[in-house]
C-alpha cells in the first residue's frame, strides 16, 4: 500500500484495502504505516482512502522516532492532511499507547506531541486549536502535559 499511496493512487489504495490489505503495516525500515506516509507525503486522497476504507485503521501508532501521522502532517504544513487525521479522531494530546515493532518495543523517550510543541511554542492559538478537536481528558495521565502548560503559561 505504501507505494501505492507513493504514486498517490487512492483507486489502487482502496483495492488493496477491499482485498485485505493491512492498514496498520509497519515498515521495517522506519516503523511508518501507510498513514504516516500519506501524511508526509501530502497525499490527502490516499489519505482519506485508508482512513474511510478500514474501521482498523489506528491513527496512534508511532514509528520508530515517536511521530504519529498526524505529527508529520503538522510538522510539513499539509493542511489537508491534518484536518483530515483531526476529522478521524487522531488525538493530538496523548502519547501512543501503540510500541511499534520495530522500535524493538521501547517507547521513545518522552517524545513531544503536537500538543506539547505548541505549548513549548507559547503558540496559545495553536494549543487551543488542538484541544479543540481533541478527545483527550487531560487529567489524566498528562502529568507532562499539565508541567509544561504551568510552565509556560502561568
Amino acid at each position: 500500500m505504501h507505494w501505492a499511496i507513493d504514486i498517490g493512487s487512492d483507486a489502487i489504495v482502496g483495492v488493496l484495502l477491499r482485498y485485505g490489505a493491512d492498514p496498520n503495516l509497519q515498515r521495517s525500515s522506519d516503523g511508518w504505516t501507510p498513514l504516516h506516509f500519506a501524511a508526509f507525503f501530502n497525499k490527502p486522497a490516499c489519505l482519506k482512502t485508508v482512513l474511510s476504507g478500514s474501521k482498523a485503521c489506528r491513527l496512534e501508532i508511532r514509528d520508530m522516532y515517536g511521530m504519529t501521522a498526524l505529527d508529520y502532517a503538522r510538522e510539513r504544513n499539509n493542511h489537508a492532511c491534518v484536518a483530515l487525521l483531526e476529522q478521524y479522531a487522531a488525538d493530538p494530546t496523548t502519547f501512543g499507547s501503540a510500541v511499534p515493532a520495530v522500535c524493538g518495543g521501547a517507547a521513545p523517550a518522552m517524545s513531544d506531541t503536537p500538543l506539547i510543541k505548541a505549548v513549548k511554542a507559547k503558540n496559545q492559538a495553536e494549543v487551543e486549536k488542538i484541544l479543540a478537536v481533541s478527545t483527550a481528558d487531560l487529567d489524566k495521565g498528562s502529568l507532562f502535559v499539565s508541567r509544561v502548560l504551568q510552565t509556560h503559561y502561568v
